[in-house]
């Protein structure tokens, strides 16, 4: 009795309970967890199969081992640990037939049966009444429109009812059953798999378990349906987005790091075996290539018969390539050296500016220089980050912090010993109109203004202060956007001694990027383009260019030393030809 009394209250009530149990019989055994249901991995080894068309519909089990020196189990592996164990956003950055679609299938029919891993913890709460989102581009109108998402849905019914026949339940007994229907599955669990179409209204409401966005960089309301989602699965749902490339796109922000609110730290990646996993900004990306990653592989065959862009968004994964039609087709890699481009600090620098008009809008910068030979070589841009709003005198500031860095720091020179001349957007020159309630003491400058002599700024007590501005002296640029692409293509399709007549720095990564593809005609949805290229973070530079250049051809280069006697030999022959002379 007196042992009895020092036990501590728990154990006291697991003796009692313990013996209540006995006294109704039933004490029943600890099951332990199915080996399926606790790990993904070996439930897409051992319980999925593929439908291989190629192979006229043969049903075949999952790939695994080494094929022509790639291992399948090392991909598996990789896929897992980042489907799993990715707590922020995942954007899989994929080429085609890489199998990911058949992968997020299969994933997803785990989640909504049951499955559970502690890399994972919320999923060790509860095994059922899961919300699973498949989000793509269009919501389709029937079960076979390719790459839509109740495309997608029909697919996981599909391998839903394959893998019953290939003995499911006697692997996982308690697997649910499914029912189906156009664009929806509903598990005996509760859990539901729902198809929807983009857009940030169709994910409002209680946050899912997991939400597929397929091919994001396809999407118009990309960014405005991440915004939405992203709030309704904190903190426990996740998401992931499936996406090939596509040159400025809200995916390519995404991929390019952009994307950072800084309100939360992006905790770092699991450790992966061959795939990329690496955080941008606040999410976590996972490169997929096929010709590195999938035994087999071969570009040349996947890629048979497709456009030179789609090839290479689709099937080499170049992000600098665009789904719409380029503006430039006459750039190629004849215009991107390999080297570092010379800066002479005794030529003229020119300046192009892409800068706001009365209304406001996003400022950009680009440079070059013409060579002695009349070469244009171009330096590189600015723009301000996503989330940044700067003024025309602000953002002159930093072009000036940029220029110092980029040209004066490695030659010991100041500012003011470069020779600047600077060309821009002529609606910069517009005054905005004063508004009702402005301060009638502020004078107003147009952007021009600002940027050569400051701005007027009040402070909170009423006092207004001038901030000086950079002296800069802008010029317009030309007009029309039709005079702008002549200009442009007039350089890029003109040699000089066998060169072309612009190339740009391999420092200039976002121009080359623009001009390979971030600047396009935007496909409708007739099939048609638009007439005027998209509006994004490419074409704010690529018109700063574009100013620069239509008006450089006002700088002759350096005149041949020959030129002269050329010229008078040429005007003293009837031909216009020198005999024996070779004109440059």
């Amino acid at each position: 009795m007196a042992a009895t009394m020092t036990e501590a209250p728990e154990q006291v009530r697991k003796r009692l309970a313990l013996i209540e149990a006995r006294k109704r019989g039933v004490q029943a055994p600890i099951r332990p967890p199915n080996p399926y249901a606790a790990s993904f991995i070996a439930f897409l080894r051992d319980c999925c199969w593929t439908i291989d068309k190629a192979m006229a519909g043969k049903a075949r089990p999952w790939p695994r081992g080494i094929e022509h020196g790639i291992s399948w189990d090392d991909y598996w592996a990789d896929l897992d640990a980042a489907l799993l164990g990715c707590a922020a956003p995942l954007l899989i950055d994929k080429t085609r037939r890489t199998m990911i679609s058949n992968v997020l299938c299969a994933f997803e029919l785990w989640l909504a049966a049951g499955g559970h891993d502690p890399r994972w913890p919320v999923l060790e709460e509860s095994q059922a009444n899961r919300l699973i989102i498949i989000q793509a581009q269009k919501m389709g109108k029937n079960k076979s429109d390719e790459g839509c998402a109740a495309e997608f849905v029909a697919r996981e019914e599909a391998m839903y009812h394959l893998m019953v026949e290939q003995g499911l339940r006697q692997r996982w007994p308690g697997f649910p059953q499914f029912t189906w229907g156009f664009g929806w599955g509903t598990a005996s669990n509760g859990s539901k798999i729902v198809a929807v179409g983009e857009g940030p209204d169709q994910i409002r409401g209680p946050g899912p378990t997991w939400l597929r966005m397929e091919e994001l960089a396809a999407w118009e309301q990309a960014q405005a349906t991440c915004a939405v989602a992203m709030p309704a699965l904190y903190p426990y749902g996740r998401a992931c987005a499936v996406t090939t490339a596509s040159a400025g796109t809200y995916a390519h922000r995404i991929r390019n790091g952009e994307i950072s609110t800084g309100r939360t730290v992006t905790p770092e990646p699991p450790k992966t075996r061959v795939l990329p996993l690496t955080i941008k900004g606040d999410w976590h990306h996972l490169e997929i290539r096929g010709e590195k990653h999938i035994p087999g592989y071969e570009p040349g065959k996947v890629g048979a018969g497709m456009p030179s862009q789609d090839f290479r968004r689709e099937v080499l994964g170049d992000w600098s390539a665009s789904s719409g039609k380029l503006v430039f087709e006459e750039y190629g890699d004849v215009h991107e050296p390999n080297t570092a481009l010379p800066f002479d600090p005794a030529r003229v620098l020119l300046c192009g500016w892409d800068l706001p008009a009365a209304t406001g809008g996003t400022p950009a910068f680009a440079c070059a220089q013409l060579s002695p030979r009349g070469q244009l070589l171009v330096y590189g841009s600015l723009l301000p980050g996503v989330e940044e709003s700067l003024g025309p005198l602000s953002f002159a500031m930093r072009v000036g912090d940029w220029l110092m860095a980029t040209f004066c720091a490695p030659l010991g020179l100041q500012l003011c010993d470069l020779k600047l001349e600077h060309y821009a957007d002529p609606a910069g020159d517009q005054v905005p109109i004063r508004g009702g309630v402005s301060n009638a003491r502020l004078e107003l400058r147009s952007a021009y203004d600002e940027i050569r002599d400051g701005e007027q700024i009040e402070l909170p007590d009423g006092t207004i202060i001038e901030r000086p501005g950079m002296g800069w002296q802008m010029q317009p640029g030309e007009v029309t956007a039709r005079g702008r692409f002549a200009a442009m293509r007039q350089r890029l399709s003109t040699l000089i001694g066998g060169a072309p007549a612009i190339v740009l720095s391999p420092k200039a990564t976002y121009l080359r990027e623009g001009v390979r593809g971030g600047y396009h005609y935007a496909q409708r949805t007739d099939g048609q383009y638009e007439l005027d290229p998209a509006k994004n973070r490419h074409s704010h530079p690529q018109e700063a260019l574009q100013y620069l250049v239509s008006r450089c051809h006002l700088h002759v280069a350096d005149p041949d030393p020959r030129a002269a006697y050329l010229e008078q030999m040429r005007r003293s022959q009837p031909t216009g030809r020198v005999a024996g002379v070779r004109g440059r």
